[in-house]
Parts: C-alpha cells; sequence; structure tokens
C-alpha cells in the first residue's frame, strides 16, 4: 500500500504492403453502362461485356510503415494509475498508374500522443479519463490508390477526448458508461452529387455518451448490449458543408441488445435487436435514411462431446431498410431474411 510501480513499453513497428488493382466496366450489349427497364417487368436478360473504360484503376500500391512508440504506465498505490506515451509514424505511399505510365507519391509524419488516468477506489468500481490524437493518411480507404488530389491533402487527425466509469455490479456482470468528445479535422467525403469525386468538409465535432452491460444476468441467461446517443456536427464551413450541417451516416441513436438463454439439454436459444436511428446519406443534408430496428435470433445445440451446430437468423421480421450510403444517389439496402449454419468440431 502506498508504493510506487512502474512499466515501461517501448518498440517499433515496420510493415510493407503491395498492391495490384484492377478495376473492368461492365457494358449491357457492349455499349451502355446502364439500362432502362419498366417497373412493371424488371426482369431483363441481356448480354454483358467487362472492358477497360477511361477512369477505371489499373495501379500498383506499394505502402510502408515505419514506426517508434514509447508508454509509461506509473502505479501510485493500489488505486491511481497514470498512462503516458507517444507514437512517430513514417507513412509512405508511392502508386503507378499503369495506364498513363506515372508515378504518384507522398510521405507523412505523425506524432500521435496519449495520456490517461483510472482511479479504482474499491474493487467492483474503477474511473478513468484518457485523451489521444491519431490520424489516417489521405491515400484511400486500404491505401490502394493516390490522385493528383489526395496527394497534396493532409492527413485527417483526429482528437478525442473520454471520461467513463466500470461498475462489477456482481460477480461477471459488468455495466460501463462513458461521455467522449471526438474532433475530426482535414476531413473528406464524397461529393453528394458525383460519389467518384471528394470534397473537403473543414471540421467535425462529435459529442456524445455510451452505456454498456455485458454479463451473466443468471446462471442460464448471458447478455451483451449497448446505448449511444451522440451528435455530429460540422463546425468548420466548406464549400460542401454548412456550418451546422449533420455529418453523414451518423444517427442520434443507436442501440443493440443480444441474449443468449441456456435452456438445457445443450440446447440455446439467442435473441438480439439492433436499433439504428436516421441518418443523412451526405453532407449536404438532403437525403434522410430512416431509422430502423432489426431482430436476430440463434440456435445452439451440441450435438455430442465434439460436435456443435449453430443457427443464426438474422432480419427474422424480414424488415426492409437501409443500412448505408455512397452518397445521395448510392443507397444500400439491408439484406433480407438471412440463415447461416455453422457445424464445429472441437479437437
Amino acid at each position: 500500500r502506498g508504493s510506487l510501480r512502474s512499466t515501461f513499453l517501448v518498440g517499433t513497428e515496420l510493415s510493407r504492403q503491395q498492391s495490384d488493382n484492377v478495376r473492368l466496366t461492365g457494358y449491357f450489349d457492349n455499349s451502355a453502362t446502364s439500362r432502362v427497364v419498366p417497373v412493371s417487368a424488371p426482369t431483363v436478360v441481356t448480354p454483358v461485356t467487362f472492358r477497360s473504360s477511361a477512369t477505371d484503376a489499373n495501379n500498383h500500391a506499394v505502402a510502408t510503415v515505419a514506426a517508434a512508440f514509447m508508454q509509461e504506465q506509473l502505479h501510485l498505490g493500489n488505486h491511481v494509475q497514470l498512462v503516458a506515451g507517444v507514437r512517430h509514424d513514417r507513412f509512405g505511399m508511392q502508386v503507378r498508374n499503369n495506364r498513363t505510365n506515372t508515378t504518384l507519391t507522398r510521405v507523412d509524419h505523425l506524432l500521435s500522443p496519449r495520456g490517461g488516468l483510472v482511479v479504482t477506489p474499491s474493487r467492483t468500481l474503477s474511473f478513468y479519463g484518457s485523451y489521444s490524437v491519431s490520424h489516417l493518411p489521405s491515400s484511400g480507404d486500404q491505401f490502394t490508390a493516390l490522385t493528383s488530389t489526395t496527394q497534396t491533402l493532409q492527413p485527417e487527425q483526429f482528437r478525442n477526448r473520454e471520461v467513463g466509469l466500470k461498475w462489477a455490479a456482481r460477480t461477471g456482470l459488468d455495466l460501463t458508461a462513458a461521455w467522449f468528445t471526438l474532433d475530426r479535422s482535414n476531413t473528406m467525403a464524397p461529393d453528394p452529387v458525383d460519389v467518384t469525386r471528394l470534397v473537403q468538409t473543414g471540421r467535425q465535432r462529435t459529442t456524445g455518451a455510451e452505456f454498456g452491460v455485458q454479463g451473466t444476468v443468471h446462471s442460464r441467461w448471458d447478455v451483451i448490449g449497448g446505448l449511444a446517443v451522440q451528435q455530429a456536427r460540422i463546425v468548420n464551413r466548406t464549400s460542401a458543408a454548412r456550418v451546422g450541417a449533420s455529418t453523414p451516416l451518423v444517427p442520434h441513436t443507436s442501440a443493440s441488445l443480444w441474449n443468449k438463454v441456456r435452456v438445457g439439454g445443450g440446447t440455446s436459444l439467442g435473441l438480439g435487436v439492433v436499433h439504428m436511428g436516421q441518418r443523412y446519406a451526405a453532407i449536404d443534408n438532403s437525403v434522410l435514411l430512416p431509422a430502423f430496428t432489426r431482430l436476430d435470433g440463434a440456435l445452439y445445440l451440441s450435438l455430442s462431446s465434439r460436435l456443435t451446430m449453430q443457427l443464426n437468423i438474422e432480419n427474422l421480421a424480414d424488415a426492409r431498410f437501409y443500412t448505408t450510403s455512397h452518397g445521395n444517389n448510392n443507397i444500400m439496402p439491408g439484406a433480407p431474411r438471412t440463415l447461416r449454419l455453422v457445424m464445429g468440431v472441437a479437437p
């Protein structure tokens, strides 16, 4: 009691990723990329030919990371911990366009500090606070693309501040709560009119709270769930987004709860619910994706000491909903009722 303990961590990371990216466009009747069909007879049969278009990707990309990091974890007695660390990344991208025989490169030096405080007044209750900075280079979702535009853009930066608590309500059952603020700068988003183009959206701020539960409610009943209430807004005006506009695809409220009940004889039943509030499809806030609630179920069977079977049913009620979008005119519907059967054999 009252002792001072220190844990120091230092390390490096080296990685290299090579990717070849080739895209072909489908042409109906070898002439058009789209075809109009009547609503009364939407099923048509027509030949489709795939070939390269002028804008189709054909490139070879190399992404390299060289990073060094260190962290100090200081224990002040039995109830207080301090954590402080920093990481430096050198992120390099080189993309060769095989169609134009040109090569684009960029190198980013990224500094990411983090710090935190954990206070544990008792064995069942702890409080924490944290601050961190992270980055995302402007090099495509999978680091396989680089254009004359993204070559010049600054990396996106994320500053996150969070406070929260964890309470062991009883043995095997944990409740958590957290409040957070996330500032995102140098952001990009698809153009609401042309999803092939990127536009700058200035700076965004997301504030909200999260609540979670995980563990055993009863000897036969396990649960895991969460509720998030948040607000994501544009705080710096740009040509594509006004101040106060909602960040696309961020719902004000989202929640999920999964229950697993053991009914005996090696059989368990699962039932869950997923809710997603309404969201805007793009940064101009002109198209709204409606809220939805989806029910899921599962059946778990132990057929022998080594053989198990699991049947998952997603979207039990076969609800119609939209999961996400890539702009105002590229909206993704959710899957209809889906069944998955998995067999497992223990070693």
